[in-house]
Formats: structure tokens, C-alpha cells, sequence
């Protein structure tokens, strides 16, 4: 049982630690920390870096991934940049391909290749030129610059000021404005509740396509379901035997764990949330090539696994939060702390809007720690570990 149970570890290990580090020949660069910079001059990549405030002015020869509270690109990328947090502002050149996942997002220069993003804010500005497409997902979107080819996407309010290559197409929008110095080389192709304002002076080289989106006012919308008291029962009674199996196992991993995210929070995040973007990306990566394919899958297993204990990961460290915090050690069971942690997350999670950023916060911690811990441990400094609370 034991021999089986490592293994099933170290395979999600090994993976893990696959998307944070490479062979050393590869030359990889990784810095966690609260505030994390990158002073100028030419290091060689690919380079991981996370914490709350993240500011790279060093040119990278090689592939960029950063996680944080605010990110900063302002050194030259030879490569592709893959970034995730609060605010993500890109100001130099990057030589490939950008995807960034950010409540806001400014891309103040030149990329080479196609711009993916998604967020509340995102910003082209008058020097941006994206060499191929761009697919724009967000809330406030304002093209300044120049994208080469076509432009995809949804967003409530949609302003261009630069120019389209090839075509827009976006498939909601419910403001759409072109201003007078506005070019579309291809078709405008939009669905919204009303017709765009197009200023005088905007060109569209081809089609423009309207079609209205009409809310069904008399089709009543459907209340949301009320919990259902039983599900949540089964779920925290399948939660508590996961979790005793696991601790009866590999009591230490919990607590090494706890630790990690104790020590550092803001790296562990950080990390978590890159890992939540970047690896079902590996994995489509992955299964271009027919031996990464057996590869692939065993990713995207541990994956899904690890996003589906998650709620139970985080149910560990809320309880021994409780421990520590009301000096509970010794006293009180590790078992009951778990309970009482994992019954407070699985109730937080149901309620509306706040159980969204619940499932998130679980997805990150429990990514970002499991990831943390590997990647000190190979370093040769593992998280402190307390000794267990009496049961």
C-alpha cells in the first residue's frame, strides 16, 4: 500500500515541479519573494518569478511566466510572456507570444506574435502593435494601438481608436465605439443590444454586420437553486475521509503544507495562480507530440485531482490556523480543527459571489503550496514543520 501511495506522489511531484523547474543546462531562473525585482541586464531563461510585487527590467532571452499583485515587464522578452495577478503592465518589446489573466492589463509596446487576455480592464496603447491576432476577453476593452490581423472577443464596452488589420469579430459586446482615427482593413462583425456609434472619419474596409441581441424580458429568470443540506453533508463526510486517510498516511505532508503557506503566503498564491492558468496549457502543448501525449494525461490528471481536494487542503490549514491562533494544541484534535476548518470553507464557498473566490483561493493555495513544497524540498529546505497536535 505504501509502495503504490509514493508512487502515486512523486508522479504528481515530479510533474509539478516540471512546470517550475528544468534540467540545469536549461538555465532557468526562478525568484519568489514579497516584492521581487529583476535588475537590467541579459539573463537567460525561461524565468519564473512570483510574489506580491513583481518588476522585471532585465532583458530575457527565453520564455517569462509571473504571478503576483502587480506585474511589471519593463525588459526586452525573447520569447513568450505568460503573467497573472491584480495588474499586469508590459512596457518593452516581447518576441513571441503574450497571454495574461489580470484585472487590469496594458500592453505598452511591440509583440511579435498574438496577444491573449482576459480581465476587468485591458489597455492597448498608441505604441502597442500586435503582430498577429488578439483575443480580448473583459470588461472595459480600449484599442489605442495596432493589432496586424484580427481582433476577437467579448467585453461590455469595446473602444477603438487604432487599427484592425484583418477583421472584428465580437461575439457580445454591449458598447461599441469607433472613434474618428479608427481603421478596420476587414469586416465588422458585432452582436449587442444596440448598434455601434461609429464616428466620422472611422473606416471598414468590408462588411458591417449588426446583429442585435435582444433580452427575452417575459422569460423569467431562474432563482437560484437553495443548497441542498444533504449534498453538503456527503460532501464534508467524503471530505473528513479523504482527509483521515491522508493524514493517516502521510501525516507530515499536511502539516509541511500549512507551513508553506504560513511562511509564505504571498509567493504560494502567486504561484498557485500561474499554475492555474499555465498548466492546461502544457498540457494542449503536450499533446502536439505523440510522446507527450501518456505525458499530457497524467497532468491533466493530477490536475483535476488536485483541484478537487482543494477544498480539503484548505479545510487542513484553516484548522490548524484555528490551533495555532486560540492555542488550541493539545487540546483539541486535529481531527475536530479539520472538521470545524473544512465545515467553515464548504459553507463560505455556497454563498453567492464569495463562494466564487473561495473555489479560487482553494485552487491557488493548494497548487501554489504542493508546488512551494516540492520545490524546497529538492533545494534541500523543507518547510518547518511543527510536531502534530495530539489527537
Amino acid at each position: 500500500m505504501y509502495s503504490k501511495a509514493w508512487a502515486g506522489w512523486l508522479v504528481i511531484a515530479f510533474l509539478l515541479f516540471a512546470t517550475l523547474s528544468t534540467p540545469a543546462a536549461l538555465a532557468v531562473q526562478t525568484q519568489t519573494g514579497d516584492s521581487v525585482y529583476i535588475p537590467p541586464g541579459q539573463i537567460q531563461g525561461p524565468l519564473f518569478v512570483s510574489g506580491n510585487s513583481v518588476v522585471v527590467d532585465a532583458d530575457v532571452e527565453g520564455d517569462v511566466f509571473a504571478a503576483g499583485q502587480s506585474v511589471v515587464i519593463n525588459g526586452k522578452v525573447n520569447g513568450d510572456v505568460m503573467a497573472a495577478g491584480q495588474s499586469v503592465r508590459i512596457t518593452a518589446a516581447v518576441d513571441g507570444d503574450v497571454r495574461s489573466a489580470a484585472n487590469d492589463i496594458t500592453i505598452q509596446s511591440a509583440v511579435s506574435q498574438s496577444l491573449t487576455a482576459a480581465g476587468n480592464n485591458i489597455r492597448l496603447e498608441p505604441a502597442a502593435v500586435i503582430g498577429k491576432d488578439a483575443l480580448l476577453f473583459g470588461n472595459n476593452l480600449d484599442l489605442l494601438g495596432q493589432v496586424n490581423r484580427q481582433v476577437l472577443g467579448a467585453s461590455q464596452s469595446f473602444r477603438l481608436t487604432g487599427s484592425i488589420g484583418s477583421d472584428l469579430k465580437l461575439w457580445e459586446v454591449n458598447n461599441l465605439t469607433l472613434s474618428p482615427s479608427a481603421v478596420i482593413g476587414g469586416n465588422l462583425i458585432y452582436k449587442s443590444p444596440r448598434e455601434a456609434q461609429i464616428a466620422s472619419g472611422a473606416r471598414v474596409s468590408g462588411e458591417n454586420r449588426w446583429e442585435q441581441s435582444v433580452i427575452d424580458k417575459a422569460t423569467p429568470s431562474h432563482p437560484r437553486q437553495p443548497f441542498s443540506w444533504i449534498g453538503l453533508l456527503m460532501w464534508f463526510a467524503t471530505g473528513l475521509v479523504l482527509w483521515g486517510f491522508g493524514y493517516l498516511l502521510f501525516p507530515a505532508l499536511w502539516q509541511r503544507l500549512a507551513s508553506t503557506l504560513q511562511e509564505a503566503p504571498g509567493a504560494s498564491i502567486g504561484w498557485g495562480l500561474l499554475l492555474l492558468v499555465t498548466l492546461p496549457l502544457i498540457f494542449l502543448v503536450l499533446m502536439v507530440t505523440v510522446i507527450g501525449i501518456p505525458v499530457a494525461f497524467i497532468l491533466l490528471f493530477a490536475y483535476i485531482l488536485i483541484l478537487f481536494v482543494s477544498k480539503i487542503i484548505l479545510g487542513d490549514m484553516v484548522g490548524r490556523y484555528l490551533l495555532r491562533s486560540f492555542n488550541w494544541e493539545g487540546k483539541v484534535s486535529i481531527w475536530l480543527a479539520f472538521m470545524m476548518g473544512f465545515a467553515l470553507v464548504i459553507l463560505l464557498s455556497e454563498i453567492p459571489i464569495v463562494g466564487i473566490f473561495i473555489n479560487v483561493a482553494a485552487a491557488c493555495i493548494a497548487l501554489g503550496s504542493i508546488a512551494l513544497s516540492i520545490y524546497s524540498g529538492r533545494r534541500g529546505r523543507p518547510a518547518a514543520i511543527n510536531p502534530n497536535p495530539q489527537p
